[in-house]
């Protein structure tokens, strides 16, 4: 079949508005152009892509008055691309009800303690829940194992080593990004699936900033779509501002920072000098980092922090299932809202830790000054190696077991 056939059929096929047919036969015509540009034939065009009776019941069904029996992921189901991606999201929604569900339970915990005296008993169990929930891994969220062979690449060259890059995607269900370092000594080269997305890239006339965005589309994108940067040699310094998923790994910079909107962040070994993350409400996971300074700010969400090696860490974390485990640093500032906190295996000179409401265990601690403030709630410490242990824990319920500390100044 042709692409004339094939374009023909479907456009016959289509029982949509108008508004909406056009816009996905636009979408399948510049399909056949990206593709033969690329070197292929029509008819392996074809090939790749559903018969116009599937696209078209799937069409219909999703957009017209005609409901199809068998319908499928729109459009980027169509795509053999796609097919190949291994979806692995976490739902926001889940997470939050997860959290939602399980601050319920300590908070009636919390009043059973307070009823029946049994604080050992209740923390324990608590502190078994906490751990199991901790073992929920949210470095899959942006989904960023993908199969790209095949997609179509997009280079900007860039000749300085500061670069930022701006991703928008003006659609209802984001585009998931993912940033890692390339080959090339000076291109930025992004790759996306489907490569039927329509996007604008535009690099200012210092070169330093690169703006990519996808404009609005009344093509219904069923799954997420996917996008991969990869970054040249050339930079050292990287700033990523988005507001979609965003995944950033295996790089080597001497400054990285992130600034994420109301989505999900996953960075893996990160070798850097200076890393700076915002994010403003959303799952975060952090992990294998080398670095002198990190600073992590987040408004709500749960977070994982795992495999830090830093000088100096500052973390702001807003309410939310907080897991710090693996961490080596002189001097660390935490300061943390409600909800379950763990801070196990950690090593360092000076750290302070100032904590909200909800259930908290700090555990296998070597720190040779430590400050531990607590709001209320429930607390659990124990392995604390320390040479001056302070703060005030006097309004929580607590258990505290095997501290070792020269000087104790704790206020219980």
């Amino acid at each position: 079949m042709s692409k004339v056939e094939f374009m023909s059929k479907l456009e016959s096929l289509l029982k949509v508005e108008k508004e909406d047919k056009d816009s996905i036969l636009e979408e399948y015509e510049s399909y056949f152009v990206e593709a033969v540009s690329d070197g292929a034939s029509e008819e392996e065009v074809v090939r790749i892509l559903e018969t116009p009776e599937e696209i078209a019941a799937t069409a219909n069904g999703d957009l017209g008055t005609n409901r199809s029996e068998d319908v499928r992921d729109y459009l980027e189901s169509q795509i053999e691309f796609a097919k190949r991606g291994i979806e692995n999201t976490v739902d926001m929604l889940d997470v939050n009800r997860i959290i939602d569900k399980t601050n319920d339970v300590i908070s009636k915990a919390v009043q059973t303690v307070q009823k029946q005296n049994i604080i050992e008993k209740i923390n324990t169990k608590i502190e078994n829940a906490v751990d199991k929930l901790k073992t929920m891994d949210f470095s899959g969220m942006v989904g960023d194992s993908v199969d790209f062979k095949g997609s179509k690449a997009e280079e900007i060259e860039v000749h300085k080593d500061t670069l930022t890059i701006n991703i928008n995607d003006d659609n209802n269900s984001f585009i998931s990004v993912s940033v890692e370092e390339g080959n090339d000594e000076n291109k930025v080269v992004f790759k996306s699936i489907p490569n039927t997305i329509k996007n604008n890239i535009t690099i200012d006339e210092n070169g330093e900033i690169i703006d990519y965005s996808i404009p609005k589309s009344s093509i219904k994108y069923a799954g997420r779509k996917k996008l991969r940067i990869t970054v040249p040699s050339v930079i050292k310094s990287l700033t990523i501002v988005t507001d979609c998923p965003l995944s950033i790994k295996n790089m080597e910079l001497t400054n990285l920072t992130t600034h994420v909107g109301n989505s999900s962040l996953n960075l893996t070994e990160i070798e850097t000098k200076n890393l700076d993350v915002n994010l403003k409400n959303g799952p975060i996971s952090v992990k294998e980092i080398d670095t002198e300074k990190i600073s992590i700010k987040s408004g709500s969400g749960p977070v994982i922090i795992r495999e830090i090696n830093s000088k100096n860490i500052i973390l702001d974390l807003g309410h939310g299932s907080i897991s710090i485990k693996e961490v080596q640093s002189n001097d660390l500032l935490a300061t943390i809202g409600s909800g379950l906190v763990t801070i196990q295996e950690i090593i360092g000179k000076n750290h302070i830790y100032n904590l909200g409401a909800g259930a908290k265990t700090i555990k296998d601690l070597d720190i040779r000054n430590l400050t531990v403030t607590s709001q209320g709630g429930l607390i659990t410490m124990k392995n604390i190696d320390a040479e001056v242990l302070d703060g005030d824990i006097s309004g929580t319920l607590k258990t505290l077991s095997n501290i070792d500390a020269k000087t104790i100044n704790l206020k219980k």
